[in-house]
């Protein structure tokens, strides 16, 4: 071989070396530039993680709990002393005497 293809040969293998040297330098900054803005992203994104759960703090700790019982009071006729109101009453004892007016129905006193 003549020494113009050994310098030839040589050169092409340094070029070729260089190349792959260089593209992989660039690949290397692309994923260093990568990470530094996942980190940059990563970092801002616990930032508001952090505010978020301190004013989720303050607000738990402001939450108050109010119960309140409310009492029901049923009222209906069936569950009083008292089974018959006055006109009730007044009937009973119409027909009761027997010498009172027969057959009239007694009206509000």
């Amino acid at each position: 071989m003549s020494p113009t293809l050994w310098i030839a040969l040589i050169l092409y293998l340094v070029g070729v070396g260089s190349g792959w040297w260089v593209r992989g330098s660039i690949a290397d900054a692309e994923h260093a530039a990568t990470d530094r803005a996942v980190e940059v992203f990563r970092a801002s994104e616990a930032r508001i993680a952090a505010t978020l759960e301190t004013k989720l703090a303050k607000l738990k700790a402001n939450e108050r709990v109010i119960e309140r019982e409310v009492t029901k009071v049923v009222d209906r006729p069936v569950y009083r002393n008292v089974c018959l109101d006055d006109d009730g009453l007044r009937l009973i004892e119409a027909a009761r005497d027997p010498a009172g007016s027969a057959g009239a129905v007694p009206g509000p006193k």
